[in-house]
């Protein structure tokens, strides 16, 4: 079976088609579209612009789409729809526009399916995963390869960067501002709810758009061999020094690898370092496969009576 999966996210809109047999898939092809929907938020309700642009990407997406023998096609949505006011507004006009039914997940949905994701790739029994998209951040803590703790927070990427920063690199009091905002958003879910689930374990699991955009960063300055999938801590701290002081080294490796989110990796990365340093864990393992593996797995392709349901 060829299953076809949407994400419709606060940064960027991915497509990415799998070949699917029973529980097991394979990536065939994947296609993204930088839409940067949260930058057509206002007043918490999503612009008549914005759904214009997402629908021009879904019905981009259809086009390639027709072009295959797709079985199966589901389209979600993350912190995009979620943390705005008109989203069954936006859903309803996405479906006349594009005929897709977009299903809107919750923080938790969308964390679960990061879970599910990273443990179909990665071999760890007991740890904690971390999501930063566009518009939130998930974590996860799991024991024994099965979710624990579970947490969403309203900070990501892009509406840190649209609302602290003016220009394209953040000036010192706009850092101090997305610090002192990342530090309260934090705290809370590093309380007991989350902590108290932590372990010893120097590794954490990062997954999405930002933490691989990183990992390509700092492969490339660092030199690395293409398989590596780690980032320290040292690391992520030398490459965020560089990139907030403006070194041209570093500006125009990310123009070269990430252009599209050479606005917001800083954010990304300011975000990181604090999680680092709230979990005491010194690597970071960038899983290959995050929410939307996570969605396959778990929504589609598993019919097991012990897991969660995603309605």
């Amino acid at each position: 079976m060829k299953c076809a999966v949407v994400d419709v996210g606060s940064n960027t809109i991915r497509l990415s088609v799998y070949q699917t047999e029973g529980k097991n898939f394979r990536q065939l092809f994947t296609s993204k579209e930088t839409t940067g929907l949260a930058s057509y938020i206002s007043h918490h309700r999503m612009e008549k612009d914005g759904m214009l642009c997402a629908a021009a990407a879904l019905n981009k997406f259809r086009s390639i789409l027709e072009q295959f023998e797709i079985d199966r096609t589901e389209v979600f949505a993350t912190a995009s729809l979620r943390n705005i006011d008109n989203s069954n507004e936006v859903v309803m006009e996405l479906f006349r526009e594009t005929g897709y039914q977009i299903k809107v997940l919750s923080g938790h949905e969308e964390a679960l399916c990061d879970f599910y994701g990273v443990m179909y790739n990665i071999y760890i029994d007991t740890g904690m995963i971390f999501d930063i998209g566009g518009g939130s951040t998930e974590l996860v803590t799991f024991e024994n390869r099965k979710p624990c703790t579970i947490e969403s927070a309203g900070i990501g990427s892009l509406n840190l960067y649209n609302q602290f920063v003016g220009k394209i690199i953040p000036k010192k009091k706009e850092l101090e501002a997305m610090e002192e905002k990342v530090q309260q958003e934090l705290d809370d879910l590093f309380g007991c709810r989350v902590l108290a689930r932590q372990t010893k374990n120097k590794d954490i699991i990062g997954v999405g758009g930002t933490v691989r955009a990183l990992l390509k960063l700092v492969s490339l300055y660092y030199r690395l061999e293409e398989k590596n999938r780690c980032i320290t801590r040292n690391q992520l701290e030398e490459i965020f020094q560089m990139a907030t002081n403006k070194q041209k080294q570093i500006q125009n490796m990310i123009l070269k690898i990430c252009p599209e989110r050479v606005h917001t990796i800083i954010p990304g990365m300011l975000v990181m370092k604090s999680i680092l340093e709230k979990a005491g864990c010194e690597r970071i393992v960038v899983s290959k496969y995050g929410v939307r593996e996570g969605y396959l797995y778990h929504a589609i392709l598993s019919r097991d009576e012990d897991k969660e349901e995603i309605q």
